[in-house]
Formats: C-alpha cells, sequence, structure tokens
C-alpha cells in the first residue's frame, strides 16, 4: 500500500466508530505493525462474518484509530468490505 490509497473500514462487532479492521493477526506479528494506536480485540471472525471455529495460530482482530490512518496519508473510505 502507498499514500493516497483508499482503506475501508473494515466490518467487526468490535470495531469502535473512530478505527478501522485491520484484520486477524497473530500476537507474534502484531508488533511488526506499524501503527501506534493499533489494539488487539477478542474474537477472530472470517470473511463470512463469523468466528473462526479454528483458530490454531491463535488470530485475534487488530484495529487503528481512523486518525492515524488518515494522518499517515491514506483515505479512510466507510466500507465493511476490506476484501474490496
Amino acid at each position: 500500500m502507498k499514500k493516497g490509497d483508499s482503506i475501508p473500514t473494515g466490518w467487526h462487532p468490535e470495531r469502535m466508530e473512530d478505527e478501522i479492521y485491520l484484520g486477524n493477526f497473530s500476537e507474534k506479528y502484531f508488533p511488526n505493525l506499524g501503527w501506534e494506536t493499533k489494539r488487539f480485540g477478542e474474537v477472530a471472525y472470517s470473511a463470512k462474518r463469523e468466528p473462526l471455529k479454528k483458530n490454531p495460530r491463535k488470530l485475534r482482530p487488530v484495529f487503528v484509530k481512523k486518525s492515524e490512518v488518515i494522518e499517515t496519508g491514506f483515505v479512510v473510505t466507510e466500507s465493511e468490505d476490506i476484501f474490496s
């Protein structure tokens, strides 16, 4: 991704109004995410909007404040589809 690219807010029941949902990540990968305002949620969901039944890597949802994403030069779009 590069500056000016669009990032959807994404769908997740734990996403706060002022956040975007980045996706599901492992605790091992979490420190590598460069966002200062990142936070873990509790339950990872599939693209079908169902909690992951099998989660051997112990993935958890990650959220970032919209304001940080915008300040970094990305465009935030109000869309629940993170796969668009």
